[in-house]
């Protein structure tokens, strides 16, 4: 694969001197304005010093993706004219269907009112004594301008909404932008546009930027963009970037850790002390137009506030917090005698661990992404106190990786489903009941899905030498290609195959702790509240009324075999008659179903995402789950035939072991018999 700029072997000592430069005057020039003794309202209300500093932010982000763009820009060919163009009319048309989507109003009100605030006081007076703003101020900039727009025009109601919606929609064009500009220069043509679809045109991400009204997207690129400074080498560029992200939202402190080794493990020390010395250079910039009339230390103050707020198990995100101590509780209960912050933040010591062990073990191209894909995924499903949309930077940095690898194919699409439906269901909740019950089952359930991906994540890339398998591997770049592939075989191969077929996967830890989750999730959602409704449904009428008269010896006309029946009996002999009993039965086999299928998945496919996946699809699928909590007779015959499939498979698998076989062949009888 040729690379146009990012070959990272041989630019380890290539300081930024220009930028450092830049930001050392810019920091002389904001602290001078911002700190000067004046009547004038213009610096005593940090006016001026926030028009330097907000131009200086705007500057580094705008010259990071110049710096970026600048080989494509010098190359014929690029596409980038035409990138840009397909990106342009995406966004107007997301301008367009703003006005039909009034955002989350308690969101969009802070929002209007900051813009209104900051644009009439000034920065030094925005974060007033008992005045609610619980963002870092760098977003503030955004909405100053957003709301200096709407004064000078007067705009009112839905105008002055989306003037106030759009920094997050522009950053959401320069995301997408940013995505195809990187993968460009990795050589890629068609997985750059589609890297760029898979980004402007997300459903999650489209959610949280159009319907929801939020601004996670400003945070995301500026991350995005400090990942990229990082491959190139541009140290300083890169901790400047990082020190926008932090001061746009606090969560983009968990990639931190991550930049500062690579940093450590890449560079002399003299490029620590300057990228150090760039960092502080740039937060200071941002904040300095703003602490005016407060403490030295008044930032600290602001972040802890802010994450005080919050002291839940889980702000509504869907993730490991949820499942074991459930939504929206005190985050001082204890689980096993630990507090549920405590082990939470107890949790990303191991996570922090493992990445600086991936990182170490393979400081390449690849492994710094996946690094900071799996910090932020991680943070998300492990820490206390997390919201639903702090999921969404994960579908950005997941897009690199998904255009090579079929697997990150695969968790990008389930990512996008359960981000969607987590921001989806949440906003629904908020608008209408308010609140989510703290054992909801939906979010239970998805909840598990996203700790599923998270362990497959983990799993799939913990063994040794995991970079290099996939070095040749391409996820979206190759698909069709392997399409063609796959059905290209003749019978005559396709049965040499068959006779040759590689030997079945070795059962790992991590196939425990899958299929416990699955099973586990299943159990929930099929055994959950199982009695309601707590009367005959549909098909109960003729099936409950058969299983009576087997329990009573009586004749009666039965059109089918007795077995689903008969099981539908046991439940009533065992627990008494009435509708949790009836249906107990069918609720077991169908938790069942969903472990034999991810047992079935690994025999068929040799692979423990496709067996995975098919669990997943049963667990989750309406058929299925309605099936398994009535009492009909449907999930008993299903799920016998897969358990007769599976032994087909192993009976395939046991060329060698005849009597092994022989003893299959028998219950794979009684299995189809049954």
């Amino acid at each position: 694969m040729s690379m146009l700029s990012l070959d990272i072997s041989d630019r380890h000592e290539t300081t930024n001197r220009p930028f450092m430069i830049f930001a050392v005057a810019a920091l002389a020039l904001v602290t001078a304005a911002a700190a000067f003794p004046s009547a004038s309202n213009l610096i005593d209300s940090g006016r001026l010093a926030g028009i330097i500093s907000g131009c200086v932010l705007l500057g580094i982000i705008g010259y990071a993706i110049c710096y970026f763009a600048v080989p494509l820009v010098k190359r014929s060919q690029s596409d980038l004219n035409n990138a840009l163009l397909i990106l342009g009319a995406i966004w107007f048309a997301k301008l367009a269907i703003i006005p039909l989507f009034p955002g989350f109003g308690p969101d969009i009100g802070s929002y209007q009112a900051w813009a209104g605030r900051i644009a009439s006081a000034g920065p030094a007076l925005t974060y007033a004594h008992g005045y609610f703003i619980d963002y870092p101020p760098v977003y503030l900039y955004a909405l100053w301008a957003a709301g200096a727009i709407v004064r000078l025009t007067g705009a009112a109601g839905t105008t002055a909404r989306v003037i106030v919606e759009s920094p997050a929609l522009i950053a959401d064009l320069l995301l997408a932008a940013t995505t195809f500009i990187y993968l460009r220069r990795l050589g890629y043509l068609a997985g750059a546009y589609a890297g760029m679809i898979m980004v402007a045109l997300n459903p999650a991400m489209l959610f949280d930027s159009v319907v929801w009204g939020q601004s996670d997207s400003v945070m995301t690129l500026v991350l995005l963009l400090s990942v990229i400074a990082t491959l190139e080498d541009q140290y300083e560029l890169a901790w400047g970037l990082a020190a926008i992200a932090v001061l746009v939202k606090p969560q983009a402190l968990a990639l931190l850790p991550v930049l500062g080794l690579w940093t450590l493990l890449r560079c002399q020390w003299r490029r620590w002390l300057t990228a150090a010395m760039a960092f502080i250079a740039v937060g200071i910039i941002a904040i300095a137009p703003f602490q005016r009339h407060h403490p030295w230390n008044w930032i600290w103050l602001l972040y802890a506030a802010t994450a005080a707020y919050y002291h839940e198990t889980s702000v509504n995100a869907f993730n490991l917090m949820a499942l074991i101590a459930g939504l929206r509780h005190p985050d001082s209960i204890k689980i096993v005698g630990i507090p549920v912050f405590d082990l939470g933040m107890g949790l990303l010591v191991p996570l922090y661990a493992f990445i600086a062990w991936v990182i170490w073990r393979a400081a390449d191209r690849r492994t710094l992404f996946f690094a900071s894909f799996l910090v932020i995924f991680g943070f998300f499903m492990l820490a206390p106190r997390m919201h639903e949309r702090y999921l969404y930077p994960t579908l950005a940095f997941l897009v690199p990786l998904a255009i090579e690898e079929p697997v990150m194919l695969a968790i990008f699409a389930i990512l996008t489903l359960t981000c969607l439906f987590n921001l989806a269901y949440v906003k629904y909740t908020l608008e209408t009941v308010v609140f989510l019950n703290g054992r909801d089952w939906l979010a239970m359930t998805v909840s598990a899905i996203n700790l599923l991906m998270f362990a497959i994540v983990v799993s799939e890339h913990a063994g040794p030498g995991q970079s290099g398998e996939r070095s040749g591997m391409g996820g979206v770049v190759s698909m069709f290609a392997r399409l063609r592939a796959a059905t290209a075989s003749t019978s005559e191969a396709e049965s040499t195959q068959i006779e040759q077929s590689p030997a079945p996967l070795p059962w790992l830890q991590i196939d425990t702790i899958v299929l416990g989750l699955l099973v586990g999730g299943a159990a929930v959602v099929r055994f959950w509240h199982l009695g309601r409704p707590p009367e005959i449904v549909f098909d109960e009428v003729h099936f409950v009324a058969q299983a009576r008269h087997y329990l009573r010896s009586e004749p009666f006309l039965d059109p089918h075999p007795p077995l689903a029946k008969l099981v539908i009996a046991a439940g009533i002999w065992l627990f008494g008659d009435h509708p949790w009993s009836w249906r107990v039965g069918n609720a077991a086999i169908g938790t069942a179903l969903v472990g034999i299928t991810y047992l079935l998945g690994l025999r068929m496919f040799r692979s423990r995402l496709a067996g995975a996946m098919a669990a997943l699809f049963i667990a989750c699928d309406g058929m299925f789950i309605v099936d398994s909590r009535t009492a009909v007779i449907d999930i008993v015959y299903v799920t016998l035939a897969a358990v007769s499939y599976l032994l087909l498979f192993r009976f395939r698998d046991q060329r060698a072991a005849p009597v092994k076989r022989r003893r299959t062949l028998v219950a794979m009888g009684a299995a189809l018999g049954l």
